[in-house]
C-alpha cells in the first residue's frame, strides 16, 4: 500500500512519543543548566568565528553578512537551501530553510 499510512502505525508512534514525554518528566525534565551551557558554548564559537572573519556551521545570514559582506550571486538551490556565491576570492556559503549555514567552501 504505497501512499497511504498505517493507522496502526501511526497510534504506535503517538503512544511512543507521549512515553518519552512522561519519561523525561519522571526523571526530573531536562537540564536546563546543561542546555543554557551548551548555548552559550555555540554562541562563543560562532563569536570566535565572526571575529576571526571565518564562517562556521549554524551562522545566520546576518553573520555571514557581517563577516563576508554581500554576496555576488543569491541561487535557490532547492525549496530548502539557497547558496550564496562569492567570486573574488571564490567562495559559497549553503543555508537551510530556517537560513543557518550548512555548508561553506572558502
Amino acid at each position: 500500500m504505497y501512499g497511504s499510512t498505517n493507522p496502526i502505525l501511526l497510534i504506535g508512534a503517538a503512544l511512543g512519543l507521549v512515553l518519552l514525554v512522561v519519561l523525561v518528566l519522571a526523571l526530573g525534565g531536562i537540564d536546563k543548566d546543561a542546555v543554557r551551557a551548551t548555548q552559550e558554548a555555540e554562541q562563543a564559537r560562532i563569536a570566535l568565528a565572526i571575529a576571526s572573519g571565518t564562517i562556521t556551521y549554524d551562522m545566520t545570514r546576518r553573520q555571514v553578512l557581517a563577516v563576508w559582506g554581500e554576496p555576488d550571486d543569491v541561487e535557490s538551490r532547492s525549496l530548502l537551501t539557497t547558496l550564496w556565491v562569492y567570486r573574488n576570492p571564490f567562495r559559497t556559503v549553503t543555508f537551510d530553510s530556517a537560513g543557518a549555514v550548512v555548508d561553506y567552501l572558502k
